[in-house]
Order: structure tokens, then sequence, then C-alpha cells
């Protein structure tokens, strides 16, 4: 047998030091599952160091509920010469279970029959995507859920998605709603004024990540909110607009009554001022009248002095003093 030569010695180092730089597990079996050879970072992964598992058979590392299922997985491999890839449960020399994919295949070495293959450590994995399935969870109770209107939209200003309470703000259904263009939500002239500005926006990048805006929708209702915006990408890089909206109309009626409620009351003290300080009584009820008239916002304003008719006792009331706003009649 000849000296292997350099380049062939360079080749088992390379080799070598890809077996021990892999971070997964190669290994090699006999069909009755005997480990015949194993790589060193069997080390990280269950915890034996490679002498100390070489000769003992693969079904010593398997959960015992599992043996049935891997031995016959291990049995077709050998039968059919197939590949085999399975996700089972191996133990680590100080009993922790952990999950590992094994990929493996038959080849011949030295005229016999061999399982050759990985195993590979799908701990991270799994956590992964548990946590992704609870993210999905958790966002699809939110998106059901939610008393704030929630919409998705394209590009193009295409309502992708719309949770209920979206839908129910708009007076729409959600059916009604699906793949049609914002504009469909608002009055026509309005419509066609939010879309184009929608798209401007989004291809210039500036949508607005809060903004509080009123609007009157296809029913002719007027509607005040708050809207919550962000730009989130598919895994393809396609851009969406993920929307909330909170409806703030009842908030924003009350403070116009509470604002109108400061006015008269302002107006109240300043009538009442003008009452007290001007002697001549026409000048002063004329004054505070317009005072009280402009201060609610009305047309007119009228002083009436309740009467009683001297022969029939009949109650009735005549007008003292009256203000008109500018321009009524």
């Amino acid at each position: 047998m000849s000296e292997p030569t350099i380049d062939q010695n360079s080749l088992i180092q390379q080799l070598e030091s890809l077996l021990a730089s892999s971070l997964d597990v190669i290994f090699r079996i006999s069909p009755t599952g005997k480990i015949n050879y194993i790589s060193q970072s069997v080390e990280n992964l269950l915890g034996y160091k490679p002498e100390e598992i070489l000769g003992k058979s693969i079904l010593h590392f398997i959960l015992p509920e599992k043996v049935n299922e891997y031995f016959k997985e291990i049995s077709s491999l050998f039968r059919e010469s197939n590949e085999i890839s399975l996700r089972v449960d191996m133990i680590t020399k100080h009993t922790k279970k952990i999950p590992v994919e094994i990929n493996g295949k038959v080849v011949e070495i030295n005229g016999k029959m061999m399982g050759q293959g990985t195993i590979r450590d799908i701990s991270q994995r799994i956590e992964v995507q548990r946590k992704l399935v609870s993210s999905e969870n958790i966002f699809k109770a939110i998106w059901e859920n939610s008393k704030d209107g929630m919409r998705l939209t394209d590009n193009d200003g295409i309502i992708v998605l719309c949770n209920e309470s979206f839908a129910k703000l708009f007076g729409k259904s959600t059916k009604e709603l699906l793949n049609q263009p914002i504009s469909i939500l608002y009055s026509s002239i309005a419509g066609e004024n939010i879309i184009e500005k929608y798209k401007q926006n989004f291809i210039q990048g500036m949508v607005k990540d809060y903004l509080e805006a009123s609007a009157v929708l296809w029913n002719a209702e007027k509607l005040f909110f708050e809207i919550s915006n962000s730009i989130i990408e598919d895994p393809n890089g396609k851009r969406f607009v993920l929307s909330i909206f909170r409806d703030t109309s009842e908030r924003k009626v009350n403070e116009v009554l509470l604002e109108k409620k400061g006015r008269i009351l302002q107006g109240i003290a300043k009538a009442t001022n003008a009452l007290i300080t001007d002697s001549d009584y026409l000048d002063g009820f004329n004054t505070a009248l317009r005072i009280l008239g402009e201060s609610a916002e009305a047309d007119r304003v009228y002083i009436y002095k309740h009467m009683e008719d001297e022969e029939t006792g009949e109650l009735y009331f005549t007008p003292l003093y009256e203000w008109t706003a500018d321009g009524i009649d």
C-alpha cells in the first residue's frame, strides 16, 4: 500500500477540519444501529465524548417511547436503500431531552452497507416556531377582539385586510371592504382626495405615524378619529400600511359642548355686568341680549314679560326686548 501523497494529506486534513468544525453531528451506523463513527461535535450536543459512544447502539440515546418508531425508520433505510429524515428526542449525558433532526442515507464502505448522515439540534428552531405561533395567536386575538378598527392597505390604497371593528366603524361589512379602494369609505369628493393623498404619501415615505382627523363618510355621517400608522413588509419585501382607527366622535362632541358651555357662562357674566353697570336699562338689556346671543351662537334672543288679561285672567306674554344677529331679518 502506497503512502499518501502531499495532496492526499492536504485533502485528509481539510476533511478532518470540516468534521471537527461542523455544528451538526456526523455519524455512521451499521444495519443494527451500532455507532461506528461519530464526530467531535457530539460532545456539544449530548455531552459525551466520541469514545464514550463508539460501539454502542444509537437506540441507547433515543427516548424509550420513540425507539420502535426510530427502529422502523432505520430498517426501512437499509431495506430500501432510501434516505430518511426524522425528528426525534435524544437523551443527553445529563438525562436532558433535546429535540434533533436526523438525516441519513445508505452508503457502501469496504463492501458493507452503512447508514451515514447528520444529527442537528433543532431546539432553537422549535423555540422560534413556538414564539412565532404564539405571536400569531396573540395578533389574531387582538385583530379579532380589538374595539379599535384595524386595516391593512397596499401601495394603491386597496384594503387587503380589515377587522370587524373597522367595518362597523364605517358602516359596512368586511366582505364589502376587502379588495376595495379606501375611497369607498368616504363621500365621493373626499374619497378621491384621500386616496390620491394616500398614494402620494406612500410613494414618498411620508405616511404619518399618528394623526387626528375627521371625515364625511359614504353615508353622509361625519366621524372624528385618531389614526396610528405603521409600515410593514411581507417576506417578499412588499410594503403595506397597518392603520388603527379609534373613534373619537363622542369625545369631540363633548369637547364642543364644554367649549360652548364655557362661552355661555362667560356671556352670562358679561351680560350681568352690562345690566349692573349701565344706568340706561334699555341699552343695558340690548347689550346683555347681544352678548348672550353671540355666546350661544344664536340668531335671535328675546326677553318676554308675562301678562294676565284683566277681564278673563288668561295668561300670556309679550316681548319687551329683542336682539337679532347680523344678516337675520
